[in-house]
């Protein structure tokens, strides 16, 4: 067998044969970024305009036709020397028809409550697109335009799939959303950046100081810390939020990729509908540490196997001796999620040729003793104080939560992918076309019944359990990949749909995400009113009777922005004991000092106390108050609103009250 033969069996085709395989792709989608370019803005300029979806999406293709035609006829395909006569009906029909596939998706999209938006418009470009190129290639310019490129289709898919290129757009890709949204809408990121702020300041500044405290020490929940302690000197705390959240989608990403790879020697088309699930519902709460322990976990697992695979069982437990303490230092459940995946690949391994038995088991789990070493000796050491060690609050929530594996902006859409994924994870499973790694399998039912069992609050820490819900999903995922028998054509035509498929979700949530980013921009503009150094307390008061919102609000934690613009007091920074370094001691905020897991409402609820309440409770020390989500008519005797953006409001105490206080 030659050596390129070796290598295009083992997966990855050599750089010059996948250069010349996309070079007519790459021509098409170059030229298709002009077209596209021009069609959206057509596009947006009739929603502008009032047009409605459909005049909408008819104006941008057909200001677009012309300009399309010309340029693939000569650039793309290099047939500028063919008949007209011939090229152009063929052309208009092929247009016709992809852009007749394009208004089911515009029509589907409306049905899905996205109408009046730009994203199914973006969605039915990318089916246009490809249907558009397979017409083109093979209806109007058939004979022109293919010098050098591979005519089998799957070999190109296949090589694109296995090329570290794919990886590497597929992890940029992820990452784009941080390059265009200042301030990352995600519930408790801005909580995350307070604190790092006061951790990097390290007590220098006599305005912080006076109300908090940070004392380094070991603690199984400190990976974006530390990362914020090596980023926030150089380009500041905003920037370095955006930075870590860019890094977290980046290693979730590359965890997938790198753990199908793993487990079954290359890239399977079936990994690539776990892609979504990084932008999941835990994303959208901002668990930051967690996420980035978890992408770090699918790594570390992906590693463990192939150092098994490739005979460095010796070496192994030293190695994962200093990654095991890494994964702890991350998040605990981190290290939790590779013992659990590192076992259970040991036992499928130890397994192939013999039954399951208690001697099986120990020679599986004897070598992950090592990773448990250095973390064990630092939770003996770690600053714990009193806590309750977990607790059961919503249990009926478990039931909910695989629904909203993929929350985010619109319902319909969400719950309709989240019904696609499952059935997709149903054929893989049942179809009859797949084989299934039974090392992630495993993983997979054992999650399961970890996830059943578990409290939703474990060490102060909430949503314990709804944090590993994605990966319910994803492991099924990874651990499908299409049997050979059926044809390479099968598995590329998966892997085209899958990449669809996550391009289509990724866009949803990057154009979600910029326009809650516009709205904390709005919220946050009122923060140029506030002085310097001023003792805030930050109100974010819910219903008592909750308005069932599917786009959920996550401004909760937003004041985190106002200690680092204008270096005030944040109370809604977490102190916890098991959890957090930071601590609090501001004594003219108590009992709205820190988030004590004591919400605000609007009214009195039960024990808590409504916002009228909250403002009465409030001493001489605070005189300013911000409120997020103020509703009409909101006034409280005593305070005055002055500066004002939608429902963002800072209050301030009336000149009559002040005196009253001095006196």
């Amino acid at each position: 067998m030659s050596s390129e033969a070796g290598m295009v069996e083992g997966g990855v085709l050599p750089w010059r044969s996948l250069r010349a395989a996309m070079a007519l792709p790459a021509r098409f989608i170059g030229v298709g970024a002009i077209n596209t370019a021009v069609g959206l803005s057509l596009i947006q300029l009739g929603l502008w305009l009032g047009l409605g979806d459909y005049p909408a999406n008819a104006f941008g293709y057909a200001g677009g036709f012309g300009c399309s035609y010309l340029l693939h006829r000569r650039v793309t395909f290099r047939a500028d020397n063919g008949d007209h006569g011939r090229q152009l009906p063929r052309f208009a029909a092929a247009a016709a028809l992809a852009y007749a596939l394009n208004l089911l998706v515009v029509a589907g999209g409306q049905r899905l409550g996205l109408g009046g938006t730009i994203v199914p418009h973006i969605a039915a470009t990318g089916v246009y697109a490809v249907a558009f190129y397979w017409l083109s290639r093979r209806f109007v310019f058939p004979d022109t335009g293919n010098e050098g490129a591979d005519q089998d289709w799957p070999a190109q898919v296949e090589a694109a799939v296995q090329s570290r290129w794919l990886a590497a757009v597929l992890v940029f890709a992820a990452m784009l959303p941080m390059a265009f949204v200042a301030t990352p809408p995600l519930v408790d990121a801005a909580g995350h950046m307070g604190r790092w702020i006061v951790q990097v300041d390290g007590g220098a500044s006599p305005i912080l100081r006076q109300w908090y405290d940070f004392k380094w020490g070991l603690l199984g929940n400190l990976g974006c810390d530390l990362l914020a302690q090596a980023l926030i000197p150089v380009i500041g705390p905003e920037a370095a939020l955006r930075a870590i959240v860019a890094m977290i989608l980046g290693v979730q990403v590359l965890g997938v990729l790198a753990l199908s790879r793993a487990v079954h020697g290359r890239i399977a088309p079936t990994a690539f509908f776990a892609l979504p699930f990084v932008f999941g519902y835990p994303f959208q709460y901002g668990f930051l540490n967690f996420l980035l322990g978890e992408g770090f976990a699918l790594l570390a697992l992906a590693l463990w196997i192939v150092m098994g695979r490739n005979g460095q069982a010796r070496l192994r437990p030293w190695v994962f001796a200093v990654i095991g303490f890494g994964l702890w230092l991350a998040h605990t459940l981190a290290l939790a999620l590779f013992l659990i995946g590192a076992f259970c690949a040991s036992v499928a391994r130890a397994t192939e040729g013999e039954r399951l038995t208690i001697p099986v088991l120990w020679r599986a789990g004897l070598p992950l003793l090592p990773a448990v070493v250095l973390p064990l000796l630092a939770m003996v050491n770690a600053p714990h104080g009193a806590s309750e060690p977990f607790a059961y609050d919503h249990m009926i929530a478990k039931v909910i939560y695989p629904f909203r594996a993929l929350r985010d902006a619109w319902m319909l859409w969400d719950v309709v992918s989240i019904g696609l994924v499952s059935l997709a994870i149903y054929w893989f499973a049942r179809g009859g076309r797949f084989a299934h790694d039974r090392g992630l399998v495993g993983f997979a039912v054992v999650l399961l019944a970890i996830y059943l069992v578990m409290p939703n609050t474990i060490q102060e820490s909430q949503y314990a359990d709804m944090r590993l819900v994605p990966l319910l999903f994803m492991l099924p995922l990874i651990a499908a990949r299409p049997l050979e028998a059926n044809g390479r054509a099968f598995a590329a035509g998966l892997a085209v749909v899958g990449l669809l498929f996550t391009g289509a979700r990724w866009a949803g949530n990057g154009i979600a995400m910029a326009q809650r980013a516009t709205e904390f921009a709005k919220a946050l503009s009122v923060l140029d009113a506030l002085p310097v150094g001023t003792n805030l307390v930050t109100f974010y008061p819910l219903r008592c009777e909750p308005r069932v919102t599917w786009n959920f609000d996550r401004r909760d934690h937003i004041s985190g922005y106002a200690l680092s613009r204008r270096i005030v007091f944040d109370s809604r920074q977490w102190q916890m004991s098991a959890g957090q370094l930071l601590r609090v001691h501001n004594s003219a905020a108590v009992p709205y000092d820190y988030e004590r897991q004591i919400a605000v409402f609007d009214v009195p609820c039960g024990d808590k106390p409504g916002i009228h309440q909250a403002f009465a409770q409030l001493g001489p020390g605070i005189d300013r108050v911000w409120v997020i989500g103020v509703w009409s008519g909101l006034s409280f005797p005593g305070w005055q609103p002055y500066v004002t953006a939608g429902d963002s409001v800072l209050f301030r105490r009336s000149p009559a009250e002040g005196r009253a206080n001095a006196r």
